[in-house]
Formats: structure tokens, C-alpha cells, sequence
């Protein structure tokens, strides 16, 4: 009997044993799971702001490139001031210095000695296309057209009476279309010591858990509306709509699509421009959603200077998380999020602009050891190269303090620090092929870095992206 009654016990021991290394497991899982989804749910709309900032910067890339030449100084101009070639390029240095009334001036004068040097008309009517006076440049690429020249300066014209007319109109659509490949090195968010915490003692991670490199291939398609209401100010309606899928080749489990939704309107004001935005997101995670979010954000810029603005926002959102068979607990993550923002953007070059930025950011959630509040501090810079290839670099830091403990990871609050370096190269494909004019292409290096006071949510991953975009307007 004595026998009988021991083994029992050590059954009973046995299966509380495996018990608490199955709930071990199961919650570790678990854990880095919804760490994995929900990283992959908010890389949707960084990538997507992303590629829609190089489209932007490909396009400053693209006006500024129809001013590059040699730098010329104002003591050049002084020294010799009917040289038609050294003042044709001082116009040029001014339109490379942002000072295009100054270029107006200048070229107005050039052609009033030499009217049949066709360079020169060119960019005058590309200057007055920046001026706002789409009349007048359409009237001097008329003049233009109107007598034998290059073939290459007649396709530049072409290509500007195209945005004239395009900026004529009331309403706009534009397309884009992009896909693209990337690496990441630590696909699953694994903890870097290789240890997670489960009730405050750390658990060595199981083979599926440990660091795995994944590669991807990305979709995005964004389809855009914007009408001019035909107001002196120029006020103006928007709505956007943007669809992005991103496929992994091994864990599947993280496979993405996003549907976003934006619309809003641009009100004109002499001392400032405010965009109210209405917002909503839908995530699907492997096939089943994940998360939506509705909200609106209210931004005001503000321009100071020829070389400076700044700029404020307040945004709002509802974010309602959807339980999967990967994250059973994701509505635990449901609650309000309040964005608060400024930033202030500074020309240091004709070519190159440095916006730093700060965030703060309120995330409540049912269980408390999901909300949390954020200060966030950035850096951003851009530099326009030259025949329209630029470089976008930036630099995040976001500080969580979270309100309350998860007792099932340790009996102490989570407080997270995480760096992000990312820098993108982009390029014309026009530069290898004149056709290919509307296709772009970019290359992305990522570093990001999380460091935090529990294990389980401190590891680094390097993403390597390439994308090739194409845009289409009207």
C-alpha cells in the first residue's frame, strides 16, 4: 500500500511538473507571438508612409534637377555683368538656392538680350510653373515649341506642359503601384539572451523561439482623389485609399494585409494650413483580421521663413484588436490612443532638410499591462543628389512606460526603450531608360533596437528592403 501511495504522488508531481513547463511554454508563445503581430500590423503603415515620402522627395529630386549645373557667386555676376552664359547660370544657382523670384528676374533679363537661347526659356517657364503662374508658362513654352529645337529640350517642355495642365485642373487622381523583396534577421521578435521571464523567473526559449531570419515579398497600391473647391485661398477636399500585403517565405503565420482609408481637407490660411484627417485601418493577420482602427488627426503647418516651418498635430484613435488562433489575447489590446506631435523642418542647403520631432502618445487598453504612454524623439533628413536620386535618412527613439504589471511575466512594471536607423536610397529608373520616367526605384537598410527591463521584449532585428514603385496622375 506504502508503494502503491508513493507512486502516486510522484505521478501527481510528475503531472504538475509538466504541467507548469506546458503553461511555461504555452505563455512564451503566446507572448512573442503577439509581439511579432503586432510589430508586423504597425510596419504597414511606416512602409507605406515611406515609399508615399520617397515619391515626394523623388519629385523635389525631379524640379530641382532642371537647375543643376556649375556654382556661380554674385561677385562672378558683378565682375562681368553682360556675360549671358555666367548669368544664365546664376539663374540657375538661384533656383538651386530656393530664390525663384530672384531666377525670374534674372531670366526675364536674359531673354530680353538673347530670345532664341531656348535653355533659358526653359527654365523660365519651369520657374514660373513654381511661381504658381501656369499662364504665363504655358505662353513661354508656346514660344518655345514654336522654333527648331533639341529633341531632349522639346521632351523637357513636353513633360512640363503635362504638370501645367495637370495642376490646372480641379480634381487629380494619382495612382501608385509597387512591389518589393526584403530580408529580415530576426523575423519573430526573438529575445536576444535567448530567455524569456514567466512569473519572474527567466525560461530558457524552445527551438521555435529562438531568432529566425525570413525573407518577404511586399504588394502596395494606393489610389488617390484630391478636388480643388475653386476658392481664392484654394482650399481643397482629399481621400485616399491604400491597400499593402506583405507575404513571408517561411513563417506564414505572419503573412499581412492592410486596408487603409483616408479623408479629409486642406484649409488655407495666410499663418497657417490645417488638414483634418478622418482614419480608418483594417489588418489582417494569416488570413484573419487582426485589428481596426477608426479615428481622425487635426495638423497644422506653418510657414516660417523661405528655409523654415513647423508644424503641430493631435490625432485620435480606436484601436479594436480581434482574437486569433496565433493571439487569443489581442482584446485585451482594445482602447483609445491619443497622438500629440510637433516638428520643425529646416532647409540647411538648397538640397538638403532636417525636420527633428517629438511625439507623445497615450495607448489605453482593457488590461492594464497593455497601455501605456510614449515620449518619441526623431530625426529626419533629406538630401536631393542630383538628375533626381536622393537620400532619406531618420533616426526614432520612443521611450514606453507602461501603467501596470503583467503577473504572469514578473511582478514589476514594463518599461520599454527602442531606437529605430533607417536610411533609403532612390533613384529614377529613367536614368538607365528615358521610358521608364514614372518608375522608382529605392533600397531601405533598417536597424531597429529594443531594449527593456523585461527579457522578453528586448532583441534587435536588420531588415534590408528593395522596391520598385510605379505613379501614374491626372
Amino acid at each position: 500500500m506504502t508503494r502503491i501511495i508513493q507512486a502516486a504522488r510522484l505521478a501527481i508531481c510528475a503531472a504538475f511538473a509538466l504541467a507548469v513547463v506546458s503553461g511555461r511554454a504555452h505563455a512564451q508563445a503566446t507572448q512573442q507571438a503577439e509581439e511579432q503581430s503586432v510589430q508586423k500590423a504597425q510596419e504597414q503603415r511606416r512602409e507605406t508612409g515611406a515609399q508615399k515620402q520617397a515619391r515626394q522627395a523623388e519629385s523635389q529630386a525631379r524640379l530641382k534637377s532642371a537647375a543643376e549645373g556649375e556654382d556661380v557667386t554674385y561677385d562672378q555676376i558683378l565682375a562681368d555683368p553682360d556675360n549671358i552664359d555666367l548669368n544664365f547660370k546664376w539663374a540657375r544657382q538661384q533656383v538651386r538656392d530656393g530664390e525663384i523670384k530672384g531666377a525670374s528676374s534674372t531670366l526675364e533679363r536674359i531673354l530680353l538680350i538673347k530670345p532664341s537661347l531656348a535653355r533659358a526659356r526653359l527654365l523660365y517657364a519651369v520657374v514660373l510653373y513654381r511661381l504658381d503662374n501656369l499662364d504665363e508658362a504655358s505662353r513661354q513654352l508656346d514660344t518655345l515649341e514654336s522654333v527648331a529645337i533639341a529633341d531632349e529640350i522639346r521632351k523637357e517642355a513636353k513633360q512640363y506642359r503635362t504638370l501645367i495642365a495637370g495642376r490646372k485642373r480641379s480634381t487629380h487622381v494619382n495612382a501608385l503601384l509597387g512591389f518589393g523583396w526584403g530580408y529580415d534577421t530576426n523575423r519573430n521578435a526573438a529575445p536576444s539572451t535567448g530567455k524569456a521571464l514567466f512569473a519572474g523567473s527567466p525560461i530558457q526559449l524552445t527551438a521555435n523561439s529562438l531568432r529566425r531570419d525570413d525573407t518577404s515579398i511586399t504588394l502596395l497600391g494606393s489610389l488617390g482623389l484630391t478636388h480643388d473647391l475653386g476658392t481664392q485661398a484654394g482650399h481643397s477636399l482629399f481621400g485616399n485609399f491604400t491597400y499593402y500585403q506583405g507575404e513571408q517565405t517561411l513563417m506564414k503565420t505572419l503573412n499581412i494585409k492592410a486596408y487603409s482609408f483616408r479623408a479629409g481637407g486642406v484649409i488655407k490660411h495666410w499663418y497657417a494650413n490645417l488638414t483634418p484627417t478622418l482614419i480608418f485601418d483594417h489588418v489582417q493577420l494569416a488570413q484573419t483580421t487582426f485589428l481596426r482602427t477608426r479615428g481622425g488627426e487635426l495638423r497644422a503647418d506653418h510657414k516660417l521663413s523661405r528655409r523654415s516651418d513647423v508644424y503641430v498635430q493631435a490625432g485620435y484613435q480606436y484601436q479594436q484588436y480581434s482574437r486569433t488562433a496565433l493571439v487569443p489575447t489581442a482584446e485585451e489590446r482594445n482602447g483609445n490612443q491619443w497622438d500629440f506631435g510637433a516638428g520643425y523642418g529646416y532647409w540647411l542647403t538648397p538640397n538638403q532638410r532636417l525636420v527633428p520631432s517629438y511625439n507623445y502618445q497615450i495607448k489605453n487598453a482593457v488590461r492594464l499591462y497593455n497601455a501605456y504612454t510614449r515620449n518619441a524623439l526623431g530625426l529626419e533628413h533629406t538630401w536631393l543628389l542630383g538628375k533626381g536620386t536622393f537620400l532619406l535618412s531618420s533616426v526614432t527613439a520612443n521611450f514606453d512606460r507602461y501603467v501596470k504589471e503583467d503577473a504572469i511575466l514578473a511582478p514589476w512594471d514594463r518599461q520599454d526603450d527602442t531606437y529605430r536607423l533607417r536610411a533609403t536610397y532612390g533613384a529614377p529608373l529613367s536614368l538607365v531608360w528615358k521610358p521608364l520616367k514614372d518608375f522608382l526605384g529605392t533600397l531601405t537598410y533598417e536597424y531597429y533596437h529594443a531594449l527593456s527591463n523585461l527579457p522578453n521584449y528586448s532583441y534587435d532585428n536588420t531588415k534590408i528592403m528593395g522596391m520598385l514603385t510605379y505613379s501614374w496622375g491626372y
